[in-house]
């Protein structure tokens, strides 16, 4: 199930735990987000798609940061306790949770981030870059980057152009 508005052009699939393949879905994002391909009618177009049909709450216990992160999710809600995370968070959210269990995906993390940022403020438009009609694209994603590798957050900063319409994206008043 995905929580998406927009119908996925491109599905992005990857396996969690196998960094090859992630590394490789991460990749094709950058891509889709450089040429701006990921984007169709001021929606993000470009979904992930784990391999597995289950992603419990549970794959994320030893990470503590990642849970706070999951706590903050949007869709997320504690009495979930180990529901499947794919009929409650957003496909671009829990693909970057998996990756970010991996040391070793650091720098393509950092990349994608720089790419989201980097597209952001090409568009320099937050009434154009929407996952869902009340959340923006990239914010979570920068956001558990940012919680994980704290030396990335200027990213998260920089995602938020500072005369952006307060009505689409407060958050950058927060």
């Amino acid at each position: 199930m995905k929580l998406e508005d927009s119908e996925a052009k491109y599905i992005i699939s990857y396996t969690p735990g196998d960094i090859v393949s992630m590394r490789e879905a991460m990749h094709r994002y950058i891509e889709l987000l450089n040429t701006g391909n990921a984007f169709y009618d001021d929606y993000c177009v470009a979904h992930f798609e784990p391999t597995t049909e289950y992603i419990g709450v549970s794959f994320f216990q030893e990470y503590p940061l990642l849970m706070e992160c999951l706590r903050h999710s949007t869709y997320y809600n504690d009495k979930d306790s180990d529901k499947n995370l794919r009929t409650v968070t957003l496909t671009e959210t829990l693909f970057f949770m998996c990756a970010a269990k991996h040391a070793e995906l650091e720098l393509d993390l950092k990349i994608a981030c720089q790419a989201i940022v980097a597209y952001a403020r090409k568009l320099n438009d937050s009434s154009e870059m929407w996952i869902t009609c009340e959340i923006p694209f990239g914010m979570e994603p920068l956001y558990i980057v940012a919680s994980v590798y704290p030396k990335y957050g200027y990213l998260l900063a920089g995602f938020y152009v500072p005369y952006w319409d307060d009505e689409h994206m407060p958050e950058a008043l927060f």
